[in-house]
């Protein structure tokens, strides 16, 4: 069984499966435990936070950013189109064998898919 998040077991198994270090995967999350996983799992932490630079942002959508900034991800994005230039900028990653890791549960498949599209168009 593999323990829920911030444990990184579900993220390692994921780059096992690939068959992929997991120095050449990134993870996009939207929570801290989200990225605290992923960071134990030795992966580029990416937090997605569609609301970063919206003027409208309430103050429990300032609170839900300063959680996910507290963990210290490599980068927070608020739109796909962010990730390529983020992941070009960043030499530790290898753009050619980078794998995208998402967790679909509660997002649709094409997020995963426009992830993918971006990082190798």
């Amino acid at each position: 069984m593999i323990r829920q998040k911030p444990s990184p077991a579900g993220i390692l198994y994921a780059c096992k499966r690939l068959k992929e270090g997991h120095d050449n995967c990134i993870y996009i999350g939207d929570s801290k435990s989200d990225i605290l996983a992923a960071k134990a799992a030795g992966c580029y932490a990416i937090g997605f936070y569609p609301k970063r630079n919206d003027p409208t942002a309430d103050e429990r959508d300032k609170l839900k950013l300063g959680e996910l900034e507290s963990a210290q991800p490599n980068a927070i994005i608020g739109d796909l189109s962010e990730l390529k230039e983020i992941l070009k900028r960043d030499t530790r990653l290898d753009l050619r064998k980078v794998i995208a890791l998402y967790q679909a549960g509660r997002t649709s498949i094409g997020f995963l898919f426009g992830i993918l599209k971006i990082i190798y168009n």
